[in-house]
């Protein structure tokens, strides 16, 4: 019932009131934004980063509607109005993410968005405007944006090394959106190379850009991703696993979906299990954490550390 953030800052003795500086809402989906008024409320001195398009007209006016019951929304909608309410009630103004922006210089370490971009939000609103109720329409319910186009990409430069936070980018065919769009601003602002990538969304075929890859990352980067799983859809598939690994010997996931095959067990253990079910009810498997880490030191190279259902991706494993 704690936002995993708060609880792994705090046991690892972060004071989180003092320490925490800034707080990056990626984009509005369900599995990236719950808990996030709870992590605002926790980090009093943080500044708050949401997506340009989260204080146009068009998104304010689907979360009033959602604060006055008259549509449904995701849960993640409810959380933004949550966050957006605790901003203005600190008297302080939510920082805009859009492609190329700096978020944050402090101490040899550079945040910057590198997305959305101009047309992406564009796209996004145009998709909210036409799901709002027009006069004397009834509408019960809003779905989520799809395609999504406003999920924040993350380039943190750090002193001797750099780090992509891939969100939930995804990949379209022309070039004023998505990877296509912050490869072409790489190449025109020369940001540094990242040595450890947060896989977009889920590692499936959709976010998948050969053009991240080549022009972002180094040759052979620290991957590590997260498992999705809802209804009948399960993230990554066999195939993104070994379309990863191909990229790099060292990636990392916080949890296998469930269709992953079971480790094999000796009749022994088997037998165990049989007899513990018989009482119990299967619970889900337990989360995972995947850590990296890397010394301030030049040359320094990084480690993971991995905690719960976490584990090291290889060719195979599903």
């Amino acid at each position: 019932r704690n936002p995993a953030a708060l609880s792994y800052l705090n046991q690892i003795g972060v004071d989180v009131g003092r320490s925490v500086r800034m707080i990056v809402v990626t984009h509005w989906h369900d599995d990236h934004i719950r808990g996030i008024a709870k992590v605002i409320s926790s980090c009093p001195k943080a500044y708050f980063v949401c997506p340009a398009a989260f204080r146009q007209e068009e998104f304010l006016t689907l979360v009033a509607a959602y604060a006055d019951g008259a549509m449904m929304l995701q849960a993640g909608t409810k959380e933004i109005g949550k966050a957006l309410a605790l901003v203005n009630e600190r008297g302080t103004t939510a920082r805009l993410a859009s492609e190329n922006r700096l978020l944050l210089r402090r101490r040899g370490c550079q945040l910057w968005a590198l997305s959305p971009s101009d047309e992406a939000i564009r796209l996004a609103l145009t998709h909210l405007a036409d799901q709002l109720p027009r006069p004397m329409e009834s509408k019960a319910a809003v779905p989520a944006p799809t395609p999504n186009h406003l999920s924040v990409a993350l380039l943190a430069q750090l002193e001797g090394t750099a780090v992509l936070l891939g969100g939930d980018v995804l990949r379209f065919n022309d070039r004023k959106r998505g990877w296509l769009r912050i490869a072409d601003l790489q190449n025109e602002c020369d940001h540094a190379m990242s040595d450890v990538v947060k896989v977009p969304h889920h590692g499936s075929s959709g976010a998948d850009a050969p053009e991240m890859w080549d022009h972002l990352l180094r040759e052979r980067p620290v991957a590590a991703l997260t498992a999705f799983q809802q209804g009948g859809v399960s993230l990554p598939k066999a195939g993104d696993i070994s379309r990863i690994c191909a990229r790099t010997t060292e990636a990392y996931i916080t949890s296998l979906p469930r269709h992953a095959r079971p480790r094999k067990r000796t009749p022994a253990v088997d037998k165990t299990i049989e007899g513990f079910l018989r009482n119990r009810r299967l619970r889900s498997p337990p989360l995972g954490r995947v850590t990296l880490r890397c010394s301030s030191h030049e040359g320094s190279r990084w480690t993971a550390q991995l905690a719960g259902a976490a584990c090291r991706l290889h060719p195979g494993i599903l």
